[in-house]
């Protein structure tokens, strides 16, 4: 991407940090005797160039990253890195960092946050809530089926304010007295207010109600007789199963 002439430039001198624009920097370029590459140099030891003494414009590239050497008139005492440049303008060398304004280098994360991309390319995600982590929920939708129960997609969804207030009105009538009588029908009989008692009244005949099974068959009203009773106390359909008389 090309340079803007607004861009900035950090310049080391004097141990001290500067600015200047990219537009005075190709300014100082083109004016006077313009910009010689003379390959790279160690700029945390003294100098070591060729030409030496320098001449304007020399460029050098560092090769070795820390304190710039106190030979290095000018750029002594700044911090360096690989890739930086020193640029002679005729008194001393200025300092021109590679690495300024290079924006985010790093992306590091926590749990639940998760990165599933690359250094270069970081994809930044988060893990599912569980019982035992912290993560993302999906909330649970605010509909109710007619018996109460929650209109939901996962056994995960969160619940939020309106499914309680929910709950607390089902709670507020149930301690209110929400069942107000216990009628007994249809063979079932119901006693009592505060705590009612439901049984079955006895069977009868013309009237519903409970009976006794027996094995046996037996002259009483209340006792209902079993299939195997039935089985044998009566006379089967097919009389070639009977014991022969002899």
């Amino acid at each position: 991407m090309a340079l803007l002439n607004s861009d900035l430039i950090l310049v080391g001198r004097g141990g001290g940090s500067f600015r200047t624009t990219a537009e005075d920097l190709k300014t100082f370029i083109e004016s006077g005797d313009g910009l010689v590459f003379r390959g790279s140099a160690n700029l945390t030891i003294s100098p070591v160039i060729n030409p030496n003494p320098p001449v304007v414009g020399d460029l050098y590239i560092n090769t070795t990253a820390g304190t710039v050497n106190a030979g290095w008139t000018g750029a002594a005492g700044s911090s360096c890195d690989v890739g930086d440049r020193v640029l002679w303008d005729g008194s001393e060398w200025d300092l021109v960092t590679s690495s300024s304004d290079v924006g985010v280098t790093d992306v590091s994360v926590l749990a639940p946050i998760v990165d599933t991309g690359t250094a270069a390319s970081p994809v930044i995600g988060i893990s599912d809530a569980t019982n035992a982590a912290k993560g993302a929920v999906q909330l649970a939708k605010g509909s109710f089926d007619g018996d109460g129960k929650i209109a939901t997609d996962n056994a995960t969804d969160v619940l939020v304010g309106e499914h309680f207030d929910e709950l607390a009105g089902r709670i507020t009538a149930s301690s209110g007295g929400g069942v107000q009588s216990v009628v007994g029908d249809n063979g079932l009989t119901a006693s009592g207010t505060t705590t009612v008692t439901v049984s079955g009244i006895d069977a009868a005949v013309g009237t519903k109600g409970v009976v006794v099974l027996s094995n046996t068959v037996a002259d009483v009203a209340t006792t209902a007789a079993t299939p195997k009773a039935i089985n044998d106390y009566s006379v089967p359909l097919d009389l070639g199963t009977l014991t022969e008389l002899s």
